[in-house]
């Protein structure tokens, strides 16, 4: 009878440790997971949200249009060569209009609007750890339409920089150009 015990209770250990055990390896499985395919929401930067370039930049060239951010996220991607990096891939819903302080809608028409993005990443209480640039080609884009972009930033990110990442802010990097045939 003792030897019987012996065996139930031997028996019952090792189930107790398989299901630690299980447990274990199932929290690390999906805290992995969770990390590596967990987006990030994107908010307008509170700190000047916009800067501009190219004819917006030379007064009274181009107007300069009021962009609205409708949706955004960014995430944390493993598709570099460097070992403890990531990079910063994003996908934004972006909205454009006139500027409502103008009037005359007819001086956006000679214009061809682009806009490219830089991501301020923040931790959980909302202090800044990395300003990263997004590709420098820019995107063109029309006045009172919604565009969404999605893409990957060019620099990696350290790990420990995503880890600790909470949120993230946009800054739109404006440019105008007046082609030859407007």
């Amino acid at each position: 009878m003792n030897e019987a015990k012996r065996h139930i209770t031997i028996t019952r250990v090792i189930i107790a440790a398989l299901l630690v055990g299980a447990v274990i390896t199932g929290s690390v499985i999906g805290y992995v997971y969770y990390r590596s395919n967990r987006w990030v929401i994107v908010k307008e930067n509170p700190d000047g949200w916009v800067e501009i370039n190219g004819e917006l930049s030379q007064k009274n060239a181009a107007p300069c249009p009021d962009m609205i951010l409708k949706q955004g996220k960014v995430k944390f991607l493993r598709n570099t060569t460097e070992k403890g990096h990531l990079r910063l891939g994003y996908k934004l819903t972006v909205g454009s209009e006139m500027s409502k302080q103008e009037k005359d809608t007819s001086k956006y028409a000679p214009f061809l609007y682009q806009v490219r993005f830089s991501f301020t990443l923040v931790d959980k209480d909302g202090f800044p750890l990395q300003v990263i640039d997004g590709p420098t080609e820019y995107e063109i884009f029309e006045i009172s339409k919604t565009h969404t972009y999605q893409n990957v930033c060019p620099n990696a990110i350290t790990t420990g920089i995503a880890d600790n990442s909470a949120g993230a802010y946009v800054t739109y990097i404006l440019s105008a150009t007046k082609p030859a045939n407007r």
